[in-house]
């Protein structure tokens, strides 16, 4: 077994263990990545891409911790998109630089009164029917229309902007073993068919692996359960030429659906649908009921469309976070530290840069960087694809 030292071992490759890699070599750490998969396939390419500021969970008239967080993240990504920030993001593609809330005029005046000048300073502005965008009018809405300033960006153009200066530090590791004393891990051993067996031993583990985490919250000693699962069934629709881009809003403190636009390889254009939809579909015994579920959800929002003419799909997502007692999710990105461990989950795409910070903050107090590293005999991983690149489709 070859042997090599790192002084940080990232294991995850999403959006999080990316931001953190970035951000620990910010502060002389050389940190090396390493992903049994796809970088970005199993949880950050599954996300719609919002870049929310907290409106969102806020719906009920309520300010609450995840509101005011979240408020505070999109900037971040913004300088950086800007190329002025933490991270050259001027790459990734928007794909809109503004979400909509649709509902009645009455239910939605509600909210946004309620909400919108405590949290969000005046940023949710009514539209008059002539400035709405085409796809409102095209589906023949009758309710009303506000803008929402939350960015949605193309979010496999941000995986490759961040993994591009990396190039040398990321590492596929498809088998990937954990030996651990007490709280210590003590190696990472990476087997696989190509290579000899490799053991890595870093000073730090940082796990940002989402359900990987699971593994290492079991091998080390937490109180459990220190993880949690929370399932979504994402609904795709093939075929409709409408860019959306927002939350329709309902009496309910979550929205009836949130709709993001995008486009197949081929150039076909995708609805990839949040929201309760993916809440409740999820809840149904089968796919077909899913489908059918969410025709009926369509059709009740916008009743001029056939909406049984497109192809839809599911897709099925476990969020992992970890474990809460009172909220099911957490409010804010969170950072477990034991031993030489720590356990991190951002909760949201947006909060990666926070969740770095956290990362950072707690390395620092415990090591000094020290340049430990050298490069894996081991193949770079490929960027992940998107869920309707995947999704089995129905007519």
């Amino acid at each position: 077994m070859k042997e090599f030292d790192c002084d940080v071992a990232v294991c995850g490759g999403g959006i999080a263990g990316l931001w953190a890699m970035h951000a620990l070599r910010a502060h002389g750490f050389r940190p090396l990545l390493l992903e049994r998969h796809t970088l970005g396939g199993l949880q950050t390419l599954s996300a719609q891409g919002i870049l929310h500021g907290g409106m969102k969970y806020a719906l009920d008239g309520k300010v609450d911790d995840i509101a005011l967080r979240l408020r505070e993240m999109p900037q971040r990504w913004l300088d950086a998109m800007g190329g002025q920030g933490e991270i050259d993001l001027s790459t990734v593609q928007v794909l809109s630089e503004n979400q909509y809330m649709w509902s009645d005029g009455s239910l939605l005046g509600k909210v946004t009164s309620a909400v919108g000048a405590r949290m969000l300073h005046g940023e949710v502005d009514a539209l008059e029917r002539s400035a709405w965008p085409a796809a409102f009018r095209d589906l023949d809405y009758r309710g009303t229309v506000r803008v929402l300033k939350e960015t949605v960006i193309d979010v496999r153009s941000a995986m490759r902007a961040l993994a591009a200066p990396l190039k040398g530090s990321l590492f596929q590791a498809e088998d990937l073993r954990m030996q651990t004393t007490g709280d210590q891990v003590t190696s990472l051993e990476i087997h696989g068919t190509n290579h000899d067996p490799i053991s890595l031993r870093p000073r730090c583990v940082v796990f940002t692996a989402g359900i990987g985490n699971e593994e290492a919250a079991t091998r080390l000693p937490l109180p459990q359960p220190a993880t949690q699962r929370r399932p979504l069934r994402q609904m795709l629709l093939r075929g409709p030429a409408w860019k959306l881009f927002g939350h329709c809003i309902v009496a309910d403190p979550k929205p009836r659906v949130t709709i993001t636009s995008h486009t197949m390889p081929d150039g076909t254009p995708v609805w990839y649908l949040g929201g309760n939809i993916a809440e409740k579909a999820c809840k149904l015994s089968s796919v077909d009921e899913a489908i059918q579920f969410t025709r009926h959800e369509l059709a009740a929002i916008f009743p001029k469309v056939r909406w049984q003419d497109f192809p839809i799909a599911a897709w099925d997502i476990d969020r992992a976070e970890p474990h809460q007692s009172l909220r099911f999710m957490p409010s804010e990105p969170t950072v477990t530290t034991h031993g030489n461990c720590l356990l991190a989950w951002p909760t949201k795409l947006v909060f990666a840069p926070g969740l770095a910070t956290r990362i950072v903050q707690e390395v620092t107090e415990r090591h000094a960087p020290l340049p430990l590293s050298a490069p894996l005999p081991l193949p770079s991983p490929e960027i992940g694809q998107y869920p309707w690149e995947l999704a089995d489709w129905k007519s």
